[in-house]
């Protein structure tokens, strides 16, 4: 069941990028999904594990994006992404110690980061994520 639903409102209308955020939604879906089942613990680092690497490279590219058009708020971007990934890899890292509780905790993180992050981050940064004609991703 799906406890965060992608809609036409969070598109920034950057082709490339919609695709990233709409799958940083499947796999937040994916997680919930995994949440509290102890049968389901390899499970569930290997969601947490596949959110790192993910958040990693869509942060680069979106980042790559910023720099390649010159945006002036680069610098305070990628701080907004370094802090996530801190939290992010610090729970991947620490998954076996980690209770549902904090779980839970984390995935209503991730939700309101990811929507609020969306939503004012990136739809004003939009016209600098549009990737150029040579841009190769």
């Amino acid at each position: 069941m799906a406890i965060v639903v992608w809609d036409g409102s969070l598109a920034i209308g950057v082709d490339i990028i919609d695709t990233q955020h709409r799958e940083l939604f499947r796999i937040i879906n994916s997680f919930h999904d995994k949440i509290g089942r102890e049968e389901d613990c390899f499970a569930l680092a290997v969601v947490l594990d596949s959110l790192k690497n993910y958040v990693h490279y869509h942060f680069n590219m979106e980042e790559r994006l910023l720099d390649l058009s010159g945006c002036p708020e680069l610098e305070s971007h990628r701080g907004a992404h370094r802090a996530f990934m801190v939290l992010v890899e610090r729970y991947a890292s620490q998954q076996e110690n980690v209770t549902g509780a904090e779980l839970l905790k984390l995935q209503s993180f991730l939700i309101d980061w990811l929507t609020s992050h969306i939503s004012g981050e990136d739809f004003r940064l939009k016209d600098y994520l549009t990737p150029g004609p040579d841009f190769q991703a």
